[in-house]
């Protein structure tokens, strides 16, 4: 997390504490910005995780899937749905590095690009596809360019 002082700004990259001493006052101030808009969306990934970790039933219903003799896609729904974006967001705030955050970005962009995939070949409900596909767009974009940028 940036720390502003007085025109510097102190963040830590893994390799320990260092200062950016910064030209303007707004440069602080985007660090900082930069900082929580990181936490806010690890957050939100961290959250949408939870559901598929622990409501998995809740979670294939909402994605319109459907349980089968076995509770394989249970399973599938805590690991792939769940528990994947549940630890790739703990380990973004636990790491605190830009390539962290912009690896969550990366699985945002795979997912997204799924969504394009499966609105061409599939036919799945729009509204759903754009609404799912739409914030992992955002959150795709929101940690790629701030941390690539």
């Amino acid at each position: 997390c940036a720390e502003i002082t007085f025109g510097t700004v102190s963040a830590s990259d893994g390799s320990g504490p260092q200062t950016h001493h910064c030209l303007f006052p707004i440069t602080c101030y985007l660090f900082h910005m930069i900082d929580i808009i990181n936490t806010l969306c690890a957050l939100l990934t961290i959250g949408f995780g939870l559901f598929g970790f622990v409501a998995p039933r809740y979670t294939a219903s909402a994605l319109d899937l459907e349980p089968t003799k076995s509770t394989m896609g249970l399973s599938e729904m805590r690991a792939s749905v769940g528990g994947l974006f549940v630890v790739a967001g703990l380990a973004a705030l636990w790491l605190d590095d830009p390539v962290a955050y912009a690896m969550i970005g990366f699985a945002f962009v795979g997912a997204a690009t799924g969504r394009v995939l499966s609105l061409i070949l599939d036919k799945p409900p729009v509204v759903k596809v754009l609404v799912f596909g739409g914030i992992e767009a955002a959150l795709a974009a929101a940690f790629l360019i701030l941390n690539l940028g």
